[in-house]
């Protein structure tokens, strides 16, 4: 009974993609997107076309019909390893999937067979990050490469001079996406083609949604977990971390690193480059994520007797462990899971930060009231 009715809906949700997408006359698919992508909100470019997903064979209809999932899985073995590459961007890259593209069976019923050796799944929006019906396509690399925003013109307003997006992430020795994420998180083409925001402050750009607020830097080399900024170097741009993660000792190892210290710098800065200009503190997935996601995607085999008894000793060591993770971003249900392996860690972190924080409240006051009192004076 399961079964049919599986099979009913993958019928019904293919006839109603076919409905909407087939010409008459050829029998072909000519899907068009049903917003129009643009490469400058400025001077809007046409994205190029989509390329059309062939349609549904006889066959390919009769795989859906008959094949169990690991039937399925092993005949469209390129396509079942794009659907996990799109799974692993939700953790990665903060992805969004629909309910009906995380199971692989709807996923290919709703994408159909790959078109063309070679092709992936691409977001039709580039700024959309939902992997839905009618928002992904099947694209080949020029297509793919020709949708990630590097056309976009970035116009000085003193000048007039134009800059593409490959041109300043070459001049400033940051990455593509660095440059691209600048216009959605609020820059003006002028600060973007600087480098830096013109406000007063921090030049980062706008941060991310996990609390991280870069604290003023101190001039004390020898304190402990202080606030401290780097200059660009191995392709990152300048970073600005904040106070309660590093020791003096630590600090001088990512600021002037030796030989020896490479490894460990290289990790802070990508660590605070990701919190600073890309998606957030990374948190890693806890034993129970981990087999939930799993079971999700119809890859239960994998979890080889796996069980959810909340033991996350593994989770804990790998949290605890990271000289680079900033505690304060770390969920309030997460810190319990940690807390209830290692209560003397958790502690430690929470006794540090509120202490930064009281310290920090005490200088702003203190700030103010000087303030105050040369304001009086003149």
């Amino acid at each position: 009974m399961d079964t049919a009715f599986r099979i009913r809906s993958q019928l019904e949700r293919i006839e109603c993609a076919m409905s909407k997408s087939a010409n008459t006359e050829c029998g072909t698919f000519s899907h068009k997107a049903e917003f129009p992508l643009r490469s400058s909100p400025v001077n809007p470019i046409p994205a190029p076309a989509k390329i059309p997903n062939a349609a549904h064979s006889d066959d390919f209809i009769a795989d859906l019909q008959t094949l169990t999932k690991t039937q399925l899985r092993t005949k469209y073995k390129a396509e079942e390893s794009c659907h996990k590459n799109m799974l692993s961007r939700v953790k990665a890259k903060g992805a969004v999937v629909h309910p009906e593209f995380k199971k692989f069976d709807s996923f290919l019923s709703i994408m159909g067979p790959m078109p063309q050796k070679g092709m992936t799944v691409d977001r039709i929006d580039n700024t959309d990050p939902e992997y839905a019906r009618h928002k992904v396509r099947w694209a080949d690399k020029a297509t793919q490469n020709s949708n990630k925003s590097d056309s976009l013109i970035y116009i000085c307003s003193k000048t007039g001079q134009t800059y593409s997006t490959a041109q300043l992430a070459k001049q400033q020795g940051v990455s593509l996406s660095a440059i691209r994420k600048r216009r959605p998180n609020g820059w003006s083409d002028d600060e973007i083609i600087a480098g830096n925001r013109f406000h007063s402050g921090s030049v980062s750009p706008a941060l991310m949604s996990q609390g991280y607020i870069p604290a003023p830097s101190v001039k004390n080399l020898h304190a402990n977990f202080i606030a401290f900024s780097v200059s660009s170097l191995w392709g990152y741009p300048q970073l600005d971390f904040p106070a309660g993660i590093y020791t003096a000792k630590q600090r001088h190892r990512i600021c002037n690193p030796t030989m020896d210290d490479h490894r460990f710098s290289q990790d802070a800065r990508y660590y605070q480059h990701e919190r600073q200009y890309g998606d957030g503190e990374h948190i890693p997935a806890t034993k129970g994520e981990l087999i939930r996601s799993l079971l999700e995607d119809g890859d239960g085999h994998l979890v080889a007797g796996l069980e959810d008894d909340g033991d996350e000793r593994h989770f804990v060591r790998v949290v605890t462990r990271n000289p680079h993770f900033y505690f304060p971003n770390l969920p309030q249900h997460l810190r319990e899971i940690v807390r209830d392996h290692d209560r003397e860690w958790v502690e430690k972190m929470e006794q540090r930060f509120h202490k930064l924080e009281v310290q920090s409240a005490v200088e702003a006051k203190a700030a103010a009231t000087l303030k105050d009192q040369l304001g009086d004076q003149m």
